[in-house]
């Protein structure tokens, strides 16, 4: 089931070379997810909520934010800072960022899914 996911991560993603310079929302749910771990890693908590609506707002609980900030976190020090610098990374696509968007998702499966999976079994 693991390589199942890893082998879907080789498909383009929703919105994929979509960017056309513009600031208002485009593509997908990569450049959103991509955005929410900028916003959060670069801006204070109580403007994780309110900041640009019009550029793929927040709208996930807080949990899923702190989440965001983590893998923020982690791709500003695992891929470069130019990753998640604000506004400036907006459209940002590289493969090398993109397997590590990835990744992250086969971490929380297996942390998440597959643990919880694994208690109810027992």
């Amino acid at each position: 089931l693991i390589l199942l996911r890893v082998l879907v991560g080789f498909h383009p993603h929703s919105g994929q070379d979509n960017y056309h310079g513009k600031l208002d929302a485009y593509g997908g749910d990569y450049e959103a997810q991509r955005h929410w771990m900028e916003m959060t890693l670069n801006l204070p908590i109580g403007k994780w909520y309110n900041y640009d609506l019009e550029y793929w707002g927040l709208d996930y609980p807080p949990l899923t934010a702190y989440v965001s900030y983590i893998c923020g976190y982690g791709s500003s020090i695992f891929v470069g800072p130019e990753t998640m610098a604000l506004e400036l990374s907006r459209g940002y696509e590289d493969p090398i960022h993109k397997a590590y968007m990835r990744a992250t998702v086969v971490f929380f499966d297996v942390l998440v899914y597959f643990s919880a999976v694994w208690v109810l079994s027992q």
